[in-house]
């Protein structure tokens, strides 16, 4: 397997060759992450996750506005194994509840609110509905610590032709449809 058939190895090779040139910058956060930088962050949150419980195949939610550290979530699943699960910023709990029910989110990692959209305390409401969703980490609570860990995770990348992404479609004439990316085409898209 190389680079051009996974995420995770893509950002391996470019945190090799260029380590300390700029990978992601979030003017609005005043974020600026190396390749190293952004290696490092998503290698040791691939870790906190494992250090949860949490493993390949498992579906991690993330519910957040734009932010330097969605990029990090999406490539410590890639590390993982995890298939990762990026939500609509706009959804209300019905939308909310159902996509989590059908993604079987295991973990759900969310800013506790954006806009006037109470993230935090609706997935707190639904937690009964949800049996499969074991964890919910806040940027603002738990993201900083759980980077902190740097527990020496040894990535685990699938296949290429393993799922990488589950996408939800705007659902215009019901509830949203999931699509499903794998790491082969996320590169090749990328």
């Amino acid at each position: 397997m190389t680079e051009a058939d996974h995420p995770w190895l893509a950002l391996e090779a470019a945190a090799r060759r260029r380590p300390d040139a700029e990978a992601l910058v979030f003017p609005h956060q005043k974020a600026r992450l190396s390749f190293r930088q952004y290696r490092d962050d998503a290698l040791a949150l691939a870790g906190a996750l494992a250090a949860q419980g949490l493993s390949r195949g498992d579906h991690i939610a993330l519910l957040a506005e734009n932010r330097s550290e969605w990029a990090i979530v999406q490539m410590a699943c890639a590390a993982l194994g995890a298939v990762f699960v990026p939500l609509n910023t706009h959804s209300r709990k019905d939308d909310l509840a159902y996509a989590l029910q059908q993604s079987d989110a295991r973990a759900l990692i969310c800013s506790t609110a954006y806009r006037s959209n109470p993230y935090l305390d609706n997935v707190t409401a639904l937690r009964p509905q949800l049996p499969l969703l074991r964890h919910v980490f806040t940027f603002e609570d738990d993201y900083p610590g759980l980077i902190a860990q740097r527990h020496g995770f040894t990535p685990q990348p699938s296949a290429p032709e393993d799922t990488a992404a589950l996408l939800y479609t705007s659902g215009t004439t019901g509830f949203p449809k999931g699509a499903l990316l794998h790491h082969g085409g996320l590169v090749q898209n990328g």
